[in-house]
C-alpha cells in the first residue's frame, strides 16, 4: 500500500474544484471548518447561528442533520431535515441523497409515526419528481405491510406504477459475467411453447409464476437458484396509442432491456440500484408491446428489478395495461441501444456544485446519491476531493469507509476506520469501534466504561441501549437483563429481537409459558415478521397443538405466497408428521412458483416413496437429476427404487484383509520407509455431466521414517465446488485391530496417532463435484502408476456413458485399459502392479515426466480451453472509472511515450504497488477480479495482477493478453491432453512484432525479464480479438528477453599469505531479482552479515567482507551492480619455497554430487542446477614484486551437448595475470544418453576450477 491511488481521482475535471471557499461565507462557513476538524460543539454553534441568515438557513439545517446523525441523535436529525424540507424551494435531490440515512427511513421497514406523517404529507407535493413519489409509496407500503395492514400496503404499492405481470425464463450460465452478451434464445423465442436449453442443457419454457412480491420489485431468487446466472422476464404491454415514453428501471445485477425485440439498454456492471436509476426514452406501438428484461448475476448476491413506464417527470403513463402471457406484437424495422438518461438527483447536485463549488454539503449529498446506487468509485472520487480540504474529518472518513465497503475493499475500509479512531477518538463512530474491540476481547468492563462515555457525550440512544443489554448478558447479570428487556420492549414494541428476548425470559427464566406465548402472539397480531411466526408455530408445536402450529405457518404463507422457503418449511413439517399428501400439495404450489428447481422434485420423490408410489417417486427423482445433474441423493434413491446396486458396487472390490495379509515386510524393501498396498481411484461420469470420485488407499509403514512421513495426511479437493465424504480414516494394527484417525472439522486433514512400524493406514473417501458452468460438463484427470515408494496395486477406473467421447494417454509406459460393459455404461480400468520405487536422482525430472502416468480428458481441444477462459475473463478486462483514472495519473506528462515505455510504466506500477496474495489456483479460482478492484485493494494473485496489466495495456491500445501457464517445475507432461490444470497466469505483450511474456508476481523482477522456472514451460495464450493463437499449447520462449546472467570482474592483490579481493559484479534479469529479494529489505548491518555468510561458505579459511555497495537495488532496473572488498586469510600455502594457491572463482564447481553416479535412469533438469543462461568472471591478479607463476597456466576450452566452459589466461602484463572464466548452459535438460559425456565434462570443469597454482 505504497501509493494513495484515490488522491488522484478527479471527477469531471474542474467541476469539483475546491480551491476557494468563497461561495459560502460567515457562520455557515465557520461551521463547516469546525465540522471538518471534528469540533462538533463549535460546528453546532455556528450552524445554529447560520439559521438566522435566510440565505444559509436551509444548508445549515441539513448540516445540523448530518451533525446530529454523527452523534446518533436521529430524532433531532430528522427534525432538522423536516424543517429543511419545509423551507427549501428545491429539496428533492437532497431528499433523495439523504433518504439512505437512518434518521429518515431508519434501518427497518417499520417507521416511526413522525416519519410516516412526514412521508404521507410530502408525497402529495405536485412538484415532486415521480421517482421520489414512487420511492415514498414503496417505503410506506413496506411499513404498512410490516404492520399487518396488507390492504393499505397494496394500495400504496399500486401507486408506484410498475409493469407487474411477468413471465420468466432461466437459468443460463453467467460465470464471471460471461453470459451477459450471449444469445440464449430469449429474444427470438417469446412463446410459452418455445423450447430452450438452460445451463444444464435441460428443456425449459417461459412460464408465469403463481405469485410475485407485492412491493413491485421482481425477485428472481423466489424462482431460481442464484449461482452465476442469467435470467429473463417478459411482459406484454398494451398502449392505446403510439407514444414516446420513458422506460425506467432499477436493478440488482447487470441489465439488458428490449422493446419489441429491439435492444434499448445494456448495463454490464452489476450493482444494487434503487428504482428508476436507469432511464431510456423509447417508442411504444399502438397495441401490444413486448418488454424483455435480462438480469445477470455473478459478482453480487441478488438479482431483481423494478420497471416503470412514465412520462418525462417520472409519473406513470395512464391507460397502459400489461399481461404476462404472450400476445402478438409488431417489431420495428430497426433500432439501436439508447444512452441512459441522466438521473435527476445527480444532475441537480452537479449543477449545485458548479454554482457553489465551495459548499461541501452538495458534494456529500452527491456522494450519498452515488452510494445509494452502488456507484462506489464515483462516490470515492467526490469524497477524496473533500478529504483534501478536511483531512481529519470523521464524517468524510466514515463515508469513504462506506464507499470502500461497497467496492469490497476491506483494506482501505480498515484504514479509514483506524483513522477515525486516531484522529477523533471521542466521536461516536470511534467509540463504537472501541466497544466492538472490547467485545471481541471479552473485556466487558471496558465496554461498559466506553458505553458510559458515549452516553455522557451524546446521550442514550438505541445503540447504547443495545450495548448495555449485551454487556449485562455477557456478564450474566440476569436481573439487569430482565429489567432492561422489559424497558426496551416497552419502548420499542416493534423490535422483534426485544420481543424474542422477552419471550425467552418469560418462558425459561420466569417459567411462565402462558405469558411467554402471549408475548409472541401479541407481536404477530400487530406486526408481520416471518421469524416471529416461525417461533410462534414452534411454541404451539412444543405445546402439542400441532394444528394451531400449522395454521400459523399457513398464515405466514398467505402473507407471502411467493416465499418458496416458507413453503419448503411447511412441506417439511407435513413430511415429519407423515402427512405426505399435504406435503405433496405444498410442493405442487412450489412448482407453480419454480418448476425447474431440482430440490423440489427430490422432495416429491421422497413423498411418493413414502406414499408407496414407486413409479411416481422414480419420475420425481429423474426430474431432480434432469434439472440438477449434481443431485447425488436423487441418484442414490433412484437406484434403490430400480433395485440397482449402489454405483460404488459397480467397480471391482478390494479385499483389504487379503491385501494386508500378503503385504511385504521391511526385509523385502529395506531401502524404503513405506509401501503403497492399494491405490485405487474411481471416477463416475454421469450422462448429465456430474462427476463423483472414490479413493481407496492403504499404506504400510516399514520403519520409523515411514511414521514421520505418514503421521499426517491432507486430502486435496476444492471446498468451493466439491463435497468431501470421508468414509474411513483408520490405522489397522498388525493384529487386525482398527484405530480411528483424528480429523479436523472439514475431514480433509487427518492425523494418525500412535503409529507403529508395520501398521497400515487406510483411507476411504468420496468427492462429489458440484461445479457449474461450461467446463463442468467435461472431465479431466491424471493418475500416476508408479511412485517414489513401492506400490503393489495402482488402479484407475472410470465409468462413463457408452456414447461419451474422451481421450486417454499413458506416458512413460504401455498400459492398456480393460474395457467392459456395466449396465448401460462402459467401465475402463488401467492397472499397474508390483511397481518398484522410483529412486531419486539429483535434479531429476518430475514424477509425471518419468513415471507411467495416465491422462484422461473429454475436453475436445485446447481451443475449447482458451475460448472458455476468454469467456471467463473478458468481463474483467473492461474499462471503468478507476482504470481510466489510474492510467491518467500514471501517464500524466507521458501521454506521448512509446507503447513500450507505457507498458514498462504499467509493469513497474503493479510491481511497486500491488502486493501478491497467494490464493490457491484451483478451478473455482480461475476467475480473476476486475482490474479496478485490484487497484483499490492493492492485493491480487497471479491472475489478478496479470489481468490488471492486460487491462491497462488494452485501455491504452497496447496489444496484451492473458496467458495460462504450467510452470516447468510442475512437470512437462502435466498437460499432455486438454485440461485446465495450469498453476499460474502471466501476461503476453506484443510490441513492434516482438513477443514478451511478463511475470507480475515477482515484485523485484525487471521489465521484460523471465524467471528460469517459467521459460520453456507449457503455455496457452488467450485470444481476445483475432489472434492466431489459443488453438494449441505453446512453449514459453522469449527470443527478445534480457538473458539471466552474471558478469563478475574481480581484482586480487596478494599480500603475504592473504588475498585482498575487490569484487565487482553485475546481475541481470532474473539474477537481479534474486539479489533484490536477498538484500533489498535488509539494513546495512544485516546485509553485511548475510554477504559475509555467503562468501564464507566458499572458503575453509577466515574471510572478512567490507564496504558492500549496491546500485539499482531499490528500483526495477534491468541490472544490479554489486561491489565489496573481501580479505581472505591464509589463502596461500608455503611449499618448498613456493606459495600454492587456488583461484577464488565465485561459481566454481566444488561438489560433483550431481554427477556422482556413473549412469542415470532419468533425465537431469540442468536449468535447476545452473539457472543462469551464462556466467562470466574475470580475475585480475596482482602478483607481489618479482613474483610470477611457476608454470604459465594453459587455457581450457570444454564443450558437450549441454554446456560450454572456457578458462583463459592473459600474462602479457608483467606482475599481472588475468584469468577469465565462462560457463554457458546450452540445453535445459540432460538426457540419459547425454549424461556420460556431461559427467565427463563436469569432472573436467571441476578440475580446472579447483586447480592449484604455484607462485615463486
Amino acid at each position: 500500500m505504497k501509493q494513495k491511488i484515490f488522491l488522484c481521482l478527479v471527477l469531471f475535471g474542474s467541476l469539483l474544484s475546491l480551491n476557494s471557499f468563497a461561495a459560502v461565507s460567515g457562520n455557515y462557513q465557520k461551521g463547516w471548518e469546525a465540522f471538518g476538524n471534528n469540533n462538533r460543539s463549535e460546528a453546532r454553534r455556528f450552524f445554529t447561528l447560520a439559521l438566522e441568515n435566510p440565505s444559509s438557513k436551509a444548508d445549515a439545517l441539513l448540516s445540523l442533520a448530518l451533525l446530529d446523525w454523527q452523534e446518533m441523535k436521529n430524532d433531532n436529525a430528522f427534525d432538522d431535515f423536516r424543517k429543511f424540507y419545509e423551507i427549501s424551494s428545491d429539496p428533492y435531490a437532497y431528499f433523495y441523497g439523504f433518504s439512505s440515512m437512518p434518521f429518515l427511513y431508519e434501518s427497518s421497514n417499520l417507521l416511526q409515526p413522525s416519519r410516516v406523517d412526514f412521508l404521507e404529507k410530502i408525497v402529495a407535493d405536485p412538484k415532486m419528481n415521480g421517482t421520489l413519489k414512487a420511492m415514498i409509496y414503496h417505503q410506506l407500503g413496506q411499513h404498512y405491510f410490516a404492520c399487518n395492514k396488507t390492504k393499505k400496503a397494496q394500495e400504496l404499492f399500486d401507486k408506484i406504477g410498475t409493469i407487474d405481470h411477468w413471465q420468466v425464463l432461466g437459468t443460463f450460465d453467467n460465470t464471471s459475467g460471461s453470459g451477459f452478451n450471449k444469445d440464449w434464445g430469449a429474444v427470438t423465442k417469446p412463446k410459452t411453447e418455445d423450447v430452450l436449453k438452460n445451463r444444464v442443457d435441460a428443456d425449459i419454457h417461459w412460464y408465469t409464476p403463481s405469485y410475485n412480491k407485492p412491493d413491485r420489485w421482481f425477485y428472481f431468487d423466489y424462482y431460481f437458484q442464484l449461482n452465476n446466472t442469467v435470467m429473463y422476464a417478459q411482459s406484454f404491454v398494451t398502449s392505446p396509442v403510439a407514444q414516446e415514453v420513458y422506460l425506467r428501471t432499477g436493478t440488482s445485477g447487470s441489465l439488458k432491456i428490449w422493446v419489441n425485440d429491439v435492444q434499448v439498454a445494456s448495463v454490464p456492471e452489476e450493482r444494487n440500484c434503487d428504482l428508476d436509476i436507469y432511464a431510456y426514452k423509447v417508442q411504444l406501438n399502438q397495441g401490444v408491446n413486448r418488454i424483455l428484461v435480462q438480469i445477470g448475476q455473478s459478482e453480487i448476491e441478488a438479482a431483481n428489478f423494478m420497471l416503470r413506464i412514465t412520462d418525462a417527470n417520472a409519473l406513470p403513463i395512464a391507460g397502459l395495461t400489461n399481461v404476462a402471457e404472450y400476445a402478438a406484437y409488431t417489431k420495428p424495422a430497426s433500432g439501436s441501444i439508447s444512452e441512459p438518461l441522466p438521473f435527476f438527483a445527480e444532475e441537480t447536485l452537479k449543477a449545485k456544485i458548479k454554482a457553489e463549488p465551495d459548499n461541501a454539503l452538495n458534494y456529500l449529498t452527491l456522494a450519498e446519491t452515488y452510494l445509494r446506487n452502488d456507484k462506489a468509485y464515483e462516490a470515492t472520487a467526490i469524497l477524496k476531493q473533500l478529504e483534501e480540504k478536511y483531512p481529519k474529518s470523521s464524517l468524510i472518513a466514515y463515508r469513504l469507509a462506506e464507499a470502500y465497503t461497497r467496492a469490497k475493499n476491506q483494506t482501505d475500509y480498515g484504514k479509514e476506520m483506524e483513522k477515525i479512531k486516531q484522529d477523533d477518538p471521542n466521536s461516536f463512530t470511534a467509540l463504537s469501534e472501541a466497544v466492538n474491540d472490547a467485545f471481541k476481547s471479552e473485556k466487558y468492563n471496558d465496554a461498559l466504561a466506553i458505553c458510559q462515555k458515549a452516553k455522557d457525550l451524546y446521550g442514550s440512544n438505541t445503540t447504547t441501549e443495545a450495548w448495555e443489554l449485551n454487556i449485562a448478558s455477557q456478564q450474566k447479570r440476569t436481573q439487569d437483563v430482565i429489567e432492561m428487556s422489559k424497558t426496551l420492549y416497552k419502548k420499542y414494541p416493534d423490535n422483534a429481537d426485544y420481543m424474542n428476548l422477552r419471550y425467552v425470559i418469560e418462558n425459561n427464566v420466569s417459567q411462565n409459558s402462558k405469558a411467554a406465548t402471549s408475548i409472541v402472539e401479541d407481536y404477530c397480531n400487530n406486526y408481520f415478521n416471518g421469524k416471529a411466526m416461525e417461533t410462534l408455530a414452534k411454541i404451539y408445536a412444543d405445546q402439542g397443538n400441532q394444528e394451531k402450529s400449522l395454521t400459523v405457518l399457513r398464515q405466514r404463507i398467505d402473507h407471502m405466497p411467493y416465499a418458496i422457503g416458507y413453503l419448503d418449511n411447511l412441506a417439511g413439517v407435513y413430511f415429519k408428521m407423515q402427512r405426505y399428501k399435504d406435503a405433496l400439495e405444498v410442493t405442487d404450489r412450489m412448482l407453480q412458483l419454480a418448476p425447474y428447481l431440482p430440490g423440489v422434485f427430490n422432495y416429491r420423490g421422497y413423498i411418493y416413496k413414502n406414499l408407496n408410489q414407486p413409479e411416481l417417486a422414480k419420475e420425481s427423482f429423474r426430474k431432480s437429476i434432469y434439472y440438477g445433474p449434481t443431485s447425488y441423493d436423487s441418484r442414490a434413491q433412484l437406484r434403490l427404487l430400480e433395485n440397482k446396486k449402489e454405483v460404488g458396487e459397480l467397480f471391482p472390490k478390494n479385499d483389504l484383509t487379503e491385501i494386508i495379509a500378503k503385504a511385504p515386510s521391511s526385509k523385502e524393501y529395506p531401502e524404503d520407509n513405506s509401501a503403497i498396498l492399494l491405490n485405487d481411484q474411481q471416477l463416475v461420469v454421469y450422462p448429465e455431466g456430474a462427476k463423483e470420485y472414490h479413493y481407496d488407499i492403504a499404506i504400510k509403514i516399514l520403519n520409523q521414517a515411514g511414521i514421520e512421513t505418514w503421521k499426517e495426511y491432507s486430502i486435496g479437493y476444492n471446498g468451493n465446488t466439491q463435497k468431501l465424504l470421508l468414509d474411513k480414516a483408520e490405522v489397522i494394527k498388525a493384529g487386525g485391530n482398527k484405530v480411528k484417525a483424528e480429523t479436523n472439522e472439514d475431514n480433509d486433514h487427518i492425523v494418525f496417532t500412535n503409529l507403529e512400524v508395520n501398521d497400515v493406514l487406510h483411507l476411504d473417501y468420496r468427492v462429489q463435484d458440484f461445479s457449474t458452468g461450461e467446463i463442468a460438463k467435461h472431465f479431466y484427470d491424471q493418475f500416476l502408476m508408479q511412485y517414489s515408494i513401492p506400490s503393489l496395486l495402482n488402479r484407475y477406473s472410470i465409468l462413463v456413458p457408452k456414447n461419451k467421447e474422451f481421450k486417454s494417454l499413458v506416458t512413460n509406459g504401455d498400459i492398456k485399459p480393460a474395457i467392459s460393459d456395466v449396465e448401460d455404461m462402459k467401465l475402463y480400468q488401467w492397472e499397474s502392479r508390483n511397481m518398484p520405487a522410483i529412486k531419486s536422482e539429483p535434479y531429476m525430472s518430475e514424477l509425471v515426466d518419468v513415471a507411467p502416468t495416465l491422462s484422461i480428458s473429454s475436453i475436445p481441444d485446447w481451443k475449447y480451453i482458451s475460448h472458455w477462459y476468454k469467456d471467463l475473463t473478458t468481463n474483467k478486462l473492461k474499462s471503468d472509472f478507476v482504470l481510466k483514472q489510474t492510467i491518467s495519473q500514471l501517464l500524466k506528462g507521458k501521454e506521448n511515450a512509446s507503447a513500450m515505455e507505457k507498458a514498462r510504466i504499467f509493469y513497474n506500477y503493479i510491481l511497486e504497488n500491488i502486493s501478491y496474495s497467494n490464493v490457491a489456483f484451483l478451478h473455482s479460482n480461475y476467475v480473476p477480479q476486475k482490474a479496478s478492484r485490484t487497484i483499490t485493494t492493492r492485493l491480487g494473485d497471479c491472475k489478478d495482477v496479470a489481468t490488471l496489466f492486460v487491462s491497462l495495456c488494452r485501455e491504452s491500445e497496447i496489444k496484451a493478453n492473458l496467458v495460462l501457464i504450467s510452470t516447468r517445475d510442475n512437470g512437462y507432461n502435466r498437460l499432455v491432453l486438454p485440461t485446465i490444470d495450469f498453476n499460474h497466469c502471466i501476461a503476453r505483450l506484443d510490441i513492434d512484432n516482438k513477443v514478451y511474456y511478463l511475470e507480475l508476481t515477482d515484485n523485484k523482477l525487471p521489465f521484460k525479464a523471465a524467471l528460469t522456472v517459467d521459460l520453456n514451460s507449457n503455455i496457452l495464450p488467450i485470444p481476445y480479438d483475432t489472434e492466431a493463437f489459443g488453438d494449441k499449447l505453446m512453449s514459453m520462449e522469449m527470443q527478445f528477453r534480457p538473458k539471466n546472467r552474471i558478469n563478475r570482474d574481480n581484482t586480487i592483490t596478494l599480500v603475504n599469505k592473504d588475498m585482498q579481493v575487490q569484487r565487482h559484479s553485475v546481475h541481470y534479469a532474473a539474477d537481479a531479482s534474486y539479489l533484490r529479494d536477498t538484500y533489498r529489505d535488509l539494513g546495512a548491518e544485516e546485509q553485511l552479515k548475510k554477504i559475509t555468510q555467503s562468501v564464507a561458505s566458499d572458503f575453509s579459511v577466515p574471510i572478512k567482507v567490507t564496504n558492500p555497495k549496491f546500485k539499482n537495488l531499490e528500483n526495477l532496473n534491468d541490472s544490479i551492480v554489486y561491489d565489496c572488498n573481501i580479505e581472505i586469510k591464509n589463502s596461500l600455502q608455503d611449499v618448498a619455497g613456493m606459495k600454492i594457491m587456488q583461484l577464488p572463482w565465485t561459481d566454481k564447481i566444488s561438489s560433483l554430487e550431481m554427477v556422482a553416479e556413473d549412469t542415470r535412469k532419468y533425465p537431469m533438469e540442468l536449468w535447476q542446477y545452473h539457472m543462469e543462461d551464462i556466467t562470466t568472471e574475470t580475475l585480475t591478479i596482482k602478483l607481489p614484486l618479482e613474483k610470477k607463476f611457476v608454470e604459465i597456466p594453459a587455457n581450457v576450452n570444454l564443450e558437450c551437448a549441454n554446456a560450454r566452459y572456457s578458462l583463459t589466461y592473459d600474462t602479457k602484463t608483467v606482475g599481472t595475470v588475468i584469468a577469465h572464466r565462462t560457463f554457458m548452459r546450452k540445453t535445459e535438460t540432460v538426457t540419459i544418453a547425454e549424461y556420460p559425456k556431461f559427467k565427463e565434462f563436469m569432472n573436467l570443469v571441476s578440475e580446472a576450477d579447483n586447480k592449484q597454482y604455484a607462485i615463486k
